[in-house]
């Protein structure tokens, strides 16, 4: 199908560099994963506890939870006041985690619940695929963001400015560590991280390119015909 279009919109660029090989003759354009800010009230971070570390995903990526599964206990056991929340329609059987089902009317407030938002992935061609909508709420939200560096989430994540690319084990307790145990940081990535998503990764910001990429292409097919 992909092959029979003269314009391809994706989501990163790797997604742009498989397509350009599939289809060398097409033009393609990347506009990112969005939503609409307007929908998010930015979360005010105050000294509360527990802290809560989050991920909201479905059962198709919940997965990848376990790549992190030992960092998260041993965050909780050394950090008093300190939760992991998992938002989803199924859960891993892990007792020391706290669990919500997810559902369409509560996700928004369930993000603005989290104080850190964690997106761990797997490296391979699957993942690097992925546009990383998880940390584009998260950050819609203001929350500071860990993730690992797969993909588009080396796009979306400045790191030490509004989150942080945490691959070994050493690096994910590091990064959730400070989060942990800073307000201020966490406050600063979350604005930080807010300002970006409303530049680059929000529907107004991307409706211009989208709408003139539609437009091109519907001349273009109009001259070819």
């Amino acid at each position: 199908m992909v092959g029979l279009r003269n314009h391809i919109i994706v989501g990163n660029s790797y997604l742009k560099n498989i397509t350009c090989k599939i289809c060398p003759h097409a033009s393609v354009t990347i506009i990112p994963t969005v939503v609409d800010p307007s929908l998010y009230p930015v979360k005010n971070h105050m000294e509360k506890l527990p802290v809560v570390i989050g991920w909201i995903g479905s059962a198709s990526t919940i997965k990848y939870l376990d790549l992190v599964q030992n960092v998260l206990r041993e965050v909780i056991r050394s950090h008093a006041n300190v939760i992991f929340r998992i938002v989803s329609n199924e859960f891993p059987d892990w007792e020391w985690a706290e669990k919500k089902q997810w559902a369409r009317e509560q996700e928004i407030q369930d993000v603005l619940d989290f104080d850190i938002g964690i997106m761990p992935l797997k490296d391979n061609p699957w993942t690097r695929g992925k546009c990383g909508f998880k940390l584009i709420q998260y950050m819609a939200a203001g929350l500071p963001v860990v993730a690992s560096p797969v993909g588009a989430n080396n796009d979306i994540v400045d790191h030490g400015h509004n989150g942080f690319l945490a691959e070994t084990h050493s690096e994910w307790a590091e990064a959730l560590s400070n989060l942990v145990a800073s307000r201020d940081l966490r406050a600063s990535f979350g604005t930080h991280g807010r300002k970006k998503m409303e530049n680059k990764y929000s529907v107004g910001s991307n409706a211009p390119s989208y709408l003139a990429t539609i437009t091109s292409a519907a001349v273009a097919g109009t001259d070819q015909a």
